[in-house]
């Protein structure tokens, strides 16, 4: 204790009585407004204040319901400012529950009035009411249930308040209660017990009923939750709903006809006529209820409908929405929402039109008012209204609304039957000028008159919301179609999801502006088409039956053939015609059956003019019904070209035709194109929109076929409608039409089949000759024949075309075709026939090299040199069998100037072609420059190979023996030997000489020194024949070829510019495509690791020997990785190419930043670095013998790695490891060197305190003296930050007592230390030592400061004389205390410090008397100074309160 002024001692045993626990005022919440939803607010300091939103969670709105007394939570609300909260505090901020604590106050949150907020962020709360009813007609009645114990239950009807039913109505926001018969029975609840005077349901106490009860029935008026404001009439405005007694919005996000429909039939307001978004009617104010609406179009009021939480949204009142209802007009019970009886309003009620005036112009003006577009019927039906609802209604025609017209009571003739009129409009959609009523132009009614609708983004959900709403089953096909002339309006937006009821309720958009394609959408329905096929396996096949009125009919077989068949294949777009059937090959169809005319049949057109018109009657049966099967990919289609297998190439996807983009187009793609349309082989692959551009979407792009697919979309291609393409880039093809080959081992060769009125025969094989072989040839675009005889097939045919030609003819279609049929002594095949093909190379030593020629157009032309390369060679060579490229030149010296005339401008390939016309190739008309021409020589032409290598230079030894490879005997094959074969090759030198199994069934030569001696000695042996081999073992020769390299330029071995050595020379090699992946095939083969970099080391001298290098990275050596050629480059000596290889690497230094010994607790910094920087790699920290690690990736040379709250599990040796990526490789480092981390633990040190119930004497302030048999307690405390720990007393530094575990108190750890009876043993000078156990150790902090405790003698008698004298001045100087505070109540100036142990308050005793500000006050402030007191040592305080040391 510490006593502070001057008459303090006049005070030591009152304030000793007044020592009492402080008390906190018990806090509020509420919601505001409403009980159940509103504000945040908390009650304290007498005042109401808010609460910020910061962090408030789902969690916290859950407590606080539950604190409220409310239901469930509906919504958390953000930002609730209101205008009565600008004088209010905001008292709390950061709120954070679990959401299992009684109230928010319990969780954890900023200290009262504490916040970083305005009221702009003030946190609002929707619950659900702690009450509603439930099995009633509405909202408003059924049988009353609350929320009790977290769960809904029936309240039963016993002892319940009749008086509370107009409360529960108002608090339900449901208007006053009214009476009601209705009884709730056989219901477990709850029973209350309830005041006499009770106001709400949470004046009464529930307790569980174990029996069943009959429940509460209340029924209550009910309030209208909706209204329509600032619109021109009672039916038209911004919606507004009514929720917890307050009007709010609704947002326009996803708004459409269906939610409109469900507010009009809420306010009795006829049908939806338009949805008004963007706050067409106004802003509103306060509350945004209703977001994400979305009703199904049948719901009694909006919140049946799916929508967010109440009042959760992201709107502002800019997006507030409107509607505009038929206020005083309907059509009920017809069909659609635009047919049906016809009522309208009249004083506020709903009456008939009487069917007795009731004619046309009535029926436009209605149809009109509704926007239902024109009136195509009307009539009458028994009326719903009695008579004196009946009105005469007169119009001209021309009124936009009926109620302009003549409106009169309708009078009742005597007898009649009074009829309501009714009336069936176009609706708001149609499908005009098709053949029916479910194909054609698309029409929207809107505001009294006809739009088109744009196609920009008309789609197959579109068309599938139309079909739907005229009835007509699904989208066939969407279409455009020519717009209407003088057209005024148009929907140049129309966006449906395809669930939709109608396009009204889709999203569109009107404009005066015409659309920006002159076209404009169409769709043709499935119940469209005038044909179908039934009874087969799918649309494409089965019994025909045409339409004719409303009737579908069978067709006859009797004069039906191909041709006929075709016409409705063609009309249904199902491809070709496959087979035609005839009687019962499918089921007999009913009604009439229709001639198979050929004025009906021989056309699209006229089968739809038939429709209309009407097919001829047939007197056939049923069982004479035809059936055919059409074929191909119906997905697809040629457009424009000069027949049914050239053009624009179309697919249909989502019922609309788009192009296909001619990037990567090629021969393959079109190979399929023409397979799938039954079109023959592909001829050409035409890009550039070569028959004119399409519309509409670019359906594909980039498609890549391998050849073999049924349809293109089966090929690999981006998704559909993905793109980067015009309709300038619109693909095509040409396929031969009337001709093809199959069965061939390539497209130039096969049995040729002829296509005649409708299906593929045979050509024959009788008088085929090499006349017949050329037209097909020149035909095909395959160059010239080349062999004639023998079939690709043994099969016989039964029937076919003989055909005789001069062979000068440019088509089959030119000879003399005769259609024949086998007779019984015939034996009759395909006729075969092997075409060059379009690519051959001339005037060369063999078929494998030479001057390269193309085929086009029926004749043979050069290709120009100035862009021929190795990908283009490469190509070429494999096209003709004949390998690899070997070589390539432009020089005309080699194979001749070539041709005079036709040539190829420029070929480009990128060398993954399997054919020349997969590639870009440019057709000119002028001659090459005659100092440049395309030739080759294919690896094949030198007559020896290496095979079963990893490239051309390494492998087996083969030659070439006649028309087969052979391999070399390994018997005599030597170094040299194999230089020449390395030689002959150009592949550098032999690096390695071995032997392989002989490979069976191939001959086998002899490596004979005549021929094997040089390289002018190989070729001719080569070209003459090498001998057959005499050797008796069955190994073949093999070896690897390379060409030596070197780093040149550099600061060491592994680093400088390329050079290799070839034909004698060192030459560089040039850096165009030179990466990290040739530079690291580089580097392999010096043994220099792998590389760090490419770069410029100098120019060099001499040739240049390589250019556009392309590795793997895998490649052994540098010759295995694809290049021009050897010598063949477009680079000077300023380009060549240099490398930088790892020919050692650095170990990464550790560097521990808080030094080798850090404090349990503490953070550990650890950095690893490298001295050479390196652009970007990972390090990695870890420690010896153990799993730990830690990554880092960084840019720069060193990394830091963060070990925080160090522990002795840290103990031990680290280091670091380093690797970063190159070239799709990872490089190792080797491992740093270990350093050691020692982690120490050093517990604080701790205080000690005294305290006793009995006087003690205190001399000092650390000398205290206790009478023997006195008990007293000793505390140790200390503030650690360790997770546990212990204390044990130790006197003289000597441990004197058992360890007692420390007790964690609000902010320091303790253990008190009882003495029950003190005695002279007892005394000494006592300190505390305060410990901790980890990892199997025990670390002490250092001993406390010490009190010195004296034991003095005592007795029975003196103590009881204690007693008695203590009891009587403790009397006197109350009394005389009393005195003294009433008499210096208002002028003392003492002030009274009191410490409370277990934490309380310090209050300050002014010189008014009164109680000062709290104080906050924590036993770790404690200093008690003696300095301070006045009374000489030996005072005795007997003080309730610890005398607290800390030392």
């Amino acid at each position: 204790m510490i006593l502070l002024g001057d008459e303090k001692r006049q005070f030591i045993w009152f304030i000793s009585l007044l020592s009492l626990p402080l008390c906190a005022e018990s806090s509020k919440v509420r919601l505001w407004p409403t009980k159940c939803a509103g504000r945040v607010e908390v009650f304290y300091d007498g005042r109401w204040g808010t609460v910020c939103d910061d962090h408030w969670t789902q969690a916290n709105s859950e407590v606080l319901c539950r604190e409220v007394g409310c239901g469930p939570m509906v919504s958390s609300k953000k930002g609730t400012q209101t205008a009565d909260t600008a004088d209010k505090e905001i008292w709390l901020d950061d709120v954070k529950c679990r959401g299992n604590e009684s109230s928010i106050l319990s969780c954890q949150h900023s200290d009262f009035g504490d916040h970083n907020c305005d009221h702009s962020e003030d946190a609002g709360v929707v619950c659900l009411d702690a009450m509603r009813l439930t099995n009633g007609t509405n909202r408003c009645s059924g049988v009353l249930e609350v929320f009790h114990d977290g769960q809904w239950g029936v309240l039963c009807n016993r002892n319940w308040p009749p008086n509370l039913a107009t409360t529960m109505c108002d608090q339900l926001d449901c208007g006053r209660p009214k009476k009601t018969d209705v009884t709730f029975q056989n219901y477990r609840g709850y029973m209350s017990s309830c005041p006499e005077n009770a106001t709400s349901i949470s004046e009464c106490t529930l307790t569980k009923n174990s029996d069943v009860c009959q429940g509460i029935a209340l029924s209550c008026e009910g309030l209208k939750e909706i209204r329509l404001m600032n619109g021109s009439d009672r039916c038209s405005g911004r919606v507004e709903v009514y929720f917890h007694k307050q009007w709010g919005t609704v947002c326009d996000d996803n708004w459409d006809m269906a939610d409109a429909q469900v507010v009009c039939r809420a306010m009795d307001c006829g049908v939806a006529l338009d949805i008004k978004p963007h706050s067409f009617f106004g802003g509103g104010e306060g509350d945004i209820w209703l977001d994400n609406v979305e009703c199904a179009g049948n719901e009694s009021t909006l919140t049946q409908c799916a929508h967010n939480p109440i009042g959760d949204h992201n709107c502002g009142h800019g997006e507030d929405t409107g509607v505009i209802c038929s206020s005083h007009i309907r059509l009920l019970n017809g069909t659609t929402s635009c047919s049906g009886r016809v009522e309208f309003s009249v004083d506020g009620q709903w009456s008939s039109a009487s069917r007795s005036s009731w004619g046309t112009n009535e029926a436009k003006v209605t149809c009109r008012e509704m926007d239902c577009g024109e009136a195509t019927s009307f009539s009458g039906t028994n009326s719903a209204n009695e008579p004196s609802r009946m009105y005469d209604v007169s119009c001209t025609g021309t009124e936009t609304s009926l109620k302009k017209c003549t409106i009169k009571k309708h009078n009742k003739t005597s007898g009649g039957v009074a009829e309501d009129a009714t009336v069936v409009c176009t609706g708001k959609t149609l499908l005009s000028e098709g053949p029916n009523r479910c194909a054609g132009r698309v029409e929207v009614f809107h505001n009294g008159q006809w739009a088109d609708v744009c196609t920009d983004i008309w789609d197959i959900n579109d068309a599938q919301v139309v079909c739907k709403q005229l009835n007509c089953g699904s989208p066939h096909k969407v279409i455009t179609v020519s717009g209407r002339a003088g057209q005024s309006l148009w929907a140049n937006q129309t966006i449906c999801n395809g669930r939709e009821m109608g396009l009204s309720f889709c999203l569109q958009q009107f404009t005066n502006q015409s659309c920006a394609s002159p076209t404009v959408a169409g769709v043709i329905c499935s119940d469209g088409l005038v044909v179908r096929l039934s009874n087969g396996q799918d649309r494409c096949s089965g019994r025909v039956e045409v339409l004719h009125g409303n009737k579908w009919g069978t067709v006859c077989d009797s004069d039906w053939n191909q041709n006929k068949a075709k016409a409705v294949c063609d009309l249904l777009e199902c491809g070709h015609v496959m087979n035609v059937s005839t009687g019962r090959t499918y089921p007999a169809g009913v009604g009439p059956v229709f001639d198979a005319s050929d004025a009906c049949f021989h056309s699209v057109e006229s089968v739809h003019q038939c429709s209309f018109n009407g097919f001829p009657s047939s007197t056939c049966r049923h069982d004479k019904d035809i059936g055919i099967v059409c074929g191909g990919d119906s997905s697809i289609r040629l457009v424009n070209g000069t027949d049914r297998c050239s053009g624009r190439v179309e697919i249909l996807y989502q019922a609309k035709w788009g192009t296909v983009c001619d990037d990567d187009w090629d021969i393959l793609d079109a190979q399929v194109v023409c397979r799938s349309r039954d079109c023959g082989s592909a001829m050409m692959a035409v890009p550039g929109a070569f028959f004119g551009e399409g519309a509409g979407n670019v359906w594909l792009d980039d498609v890549a076929c391998l050849g073999n697919e049924s349809s293109l979309v089966n090929c690999s291609h981006p998704d559909l409608g993905n793109n980067n393409c015009g309709h300038g880039e619109d693909a095509g093809v040409i396929c031969s039409s009337h001709l093809r080959l199959f069965g061939g081992p390539h497209q130039c060769s096969g049995n040729v089949e002829v296509y005649y009125d409708g299906e593929w025969l045979p050509a024959l094989n009788t008088k085929w000759g090499m006349n017949e072989a050329a037209v097909v040839c020149r035909e095909m675009g395959c160059g010239d024949p080349k062999t004639v005889s023998g079939s690709f097939t043994q099969r016989e045919v039964q029937r076919g075309f003989k055909v005789s030609c001069t062979g000068r003819e440019h088509s089959v279609s030119m000879c003399t075709v005769i259609a024949y049929t086998k007779l019984s002594t015939d034996q009759l095949k395909y006729a075969a026939v092997t075409c060059s093909g379009i690519v051959k190379l001339v005037d060369g030593p063999n078929r494998c090299a030479g001057r390269l020629e193309v085929f086009h157009k029926g004749q043979w032309g050069d290709v120009c040199g100035q862009s021929w390369d190795m990908n283009d060679a490469h190509v070429v060579c494999q096209q003709l069998n004949c390998g690899t490229a070997f070589k390539l030149t432009t020089d005309p010296s080699h194979y001749g100037r070539g041709r005079s005339g036709f040539n190829v401008e420029h070929i480009e390939c990128n060398g993954r072609e399997s054919l020349l016309q997969q590639c870009t190739v440019t057709h000119g008309g002028k001659e090459c420059n005659s100092s440049s021409v395309a030739a080759v020589v294919c690896s094949d032409s030198l007559n020896i190979r290496l095979v079963g290598g990893a490239d051309r230079c390494t492998g087996r030894v083969e030659v070439r023996m006649g028309s087969v490879w052979g391999s070399v005997c390994a018997a005599d094959w030597t170094v040299e030997k194999a230089e020449t074969v390395c030689e002959v090759l150009e592949c550098g030198q032999a690096v390695n000489v071995s032997s392989v199994p002989h490979k069976t069934a191939s001959p086998m030569s002899d490596p004979a020194q005549t021929c094997f001696s040089n390289t002018q000695s190989l070729k001719q042996c080569l070209n003459n024949g090498l001998p057959r081999a005499t050797c008796a073992q069955d190994n073949d020769a093999s070896l690897v070829c390379a060409a030596q390299i070197r780093l040149v330029g550099g600061p060491n071995f592994c680093a400088g510019r390329v050079e290799v050595f070839h034909k004698g020379d060192w030459g560089t090699v040039c850096d165009d495509d030179w990466e990290l992946l040739e530079a690291k095939v580089v580097c392999r083969q010096l043994g220099c690791g792998l590389p760090v970099s490419v770069g410029n080391f100098g120019r060099g001298t001499g040739q240049i020997w390589l250019d556009n290098m392309e590795c793997k990275g895998s490649e052994a050596v540098v010759t295995q990785c694809s290049h021009n050629g050897w010598g063949n480059h477009n680079c000077g000596h300023d380009e060549d190419a240099g490398v930088t290889c790892l020919d050692t690497l650095e170990r990464p230094r550790i560097i521990m930043n808080s030094g080798p010994e850090v404090i349990w607790g503490e953070t550990v910094d650890i950095t690893c670095t490298l001295s050479n920087h390196q652009t970007s790699g990972t390090f990695a920290l870890r420690k010896s013998n153990d799993t730990f690690r830690m990554e880092k990736y960084t840019e720069n040379h060193a990394a830091v790695f963060s070990l925080y709250k160090a522990n002795l599990s840290l103990n031990g040796f680290y280091y670091c490891e380093y690797q970063k990526k190159v070239s799709r490789e990872v490089i190792y480092f080797p491992q740093g060197a270990a350093v050691e981390l020692t982690v120490t633990v050093k517990p604080e040190k701790p205080s000690i305190s005294m305290t006793s119930l009995y006087p003690m004497m205190i001399t000092s302030k650390d000398n205290i003296s206790i009478s023997r048999g006195h008990s007293c307690s000793m505390t140790c405390s200390v503030h650690s930050g360790f997770p546990d720990g212990f204390f044990y007393l130790a006197k003289s530094k000597v441990k004197v007592s058992n360890s007692k575990p420390a007790v964690l108190q609000s902010d320091h750890m303790e253990a008190v230390f009882e003495f029950p009876y003190m005695d002279y043993s007892h005394q000494g000078e006592y300190s505390c030592v305060f410990g901790v156990n980890m990892s199997s150790q025990t670390f002490e902090s250092s001993p406390s400061g010490s009190i010195q405790v004296t034991v003095a003698a005592n007795n029975a008698a003196s103590i009881a004389l204690g007693i008695v004298l203590t009891l009587i001045l403790v009397g006197v100087l109350l009394g005389v205390g009393y005195f003294v505070w009433r008499k210096r109540r208002w002028s003392t100036d003492s002030i009274v410090t009191f410490v409370n142990r277990l934490g309380g308050r310090l209050q300050d005793i002014g010189n008014n008397g009164r109680a000062g500000a709290a104080v906050p006050h924590s036993f770790s402030n404690v200093n008690m100074d003696m300095d301070g007191i006045e009374d000489a040592p030996g005072t005795i305080f007997n003080d309730h309160e610890p005398l607290v040391y800390s030392s």
